[in-house]
């Protein structure tokens, strides 16, 4: 239990109040923080998004699945969702995005998040598995 993280569905609700003209005590904010947003997809995209113009001083997006092509391969992929990179427009407004890297552990000091562990993983016969010398860990004050 590390100040510092959040799931989105602290974070996002916050700024919607906001938004509408809400006075909020305590708001989640990312300013002048190293974010790191764990997921992908919609929700993961938003919390890039406000984290952003917050004034974040940098902002990583984790994604556990490698990254996808470019463009998608119709005939391999109908008739179910396309499978191929999307950029949202929070994407565009700045980060960096890694994928195919999982969260090992969250480290922090005096009770505080100040990184994560994270190690590379690859997927072999269906099954995540880690790479071997691949482990890191990244500063963050807001996860």
């Amino acid at each position: 239990e590390l100040d510092g993280v959040h799931f989105a569905m602290e974070f996002l609700p916050q700024q919607n109040k906001v938004n509408a003209g809400d006075k909020l005590k305590g708001q989640l904010r990312a300013d002048g923080k190293h974010v790191i947003v764990i997921g992908g997809g919609d929700t993961g995209s938003d919390c890039v998004g406000t984290s952003n113009r917050h004034g974040a001083a940098s902002v990583t997006q984790f994604e556990l699945m490698p990254q996808p092509p470019e463009v998608e391969n119709r005939p391999l992929t109908w008739p179910y969702w396309p499978y191929k990179l999307r950029t949202s427009s929070s994407h565009e407004e700045g980060c960096e995005r890694e994928f195919a890297i999982a969260t090992k552990e969250c480290i922090g000091e005096k009770g505080k998040v100040t990184g994560l562990k994270t190690v590379r993983v690859e997927w072999k016969d269906g099954k995540m598995v880690e790479v071997a010398g691949s482990e890191q860990t990244l500063k963050a004050d807001l996860v």
